[in-house]
């Protein structure tokens, strides 16, 4: 069936939050939410907390926690693979855009 006007794929995409998006990409790198929050300086409840958004959001599992193991589900292991390629795509085109002007990552205001 084609996309029609009104079809799932003609509406945006409403994005998680990046900060949730990274912690999903270093937990399942780690398989550890507590080395994801000492990569990202954040808490180990906050890495719980994004995975969990996430989790809800998508409605699905992305890790299967057994006592205090966790390892992620094939769902959040292709999904922290998407992610990380896209992170290393906003650090190449990051880097270009460096390359060509002035760095200004302050939010300053210049005079």
């Amino acid at each position: 069936m084609a996309n029609s006007p009104g079809s799932r794929a003609d509406r945006p995409v409403h994005l998680p939050p990046l900060q949730a998006l990274r912690a999903l990409e270093a937990a399942t790198r780690h398989r550890s939410f507590s080395r994801a929050a000492d990569e990202l300086a954040l808490t180990h409840s906050a890495i719980s907390h994004h995975i969990r958004g996430l989790e809800t959001n998508l409605g699905t599992k992305l890790f299967q926690r057994t006592g205090s193991q966790m390892t992620p589900t094939s769902a959040g292991a292709r999904l922290a693979e998407q992610v990380r390629g896209a992170l290393d795509s906003l650090e190449r085109a990051l880097r270009e855009a460096d390359n060509s002007a002035p760095r200004r990552w302050c939010g300053c205001r210049s005079a």
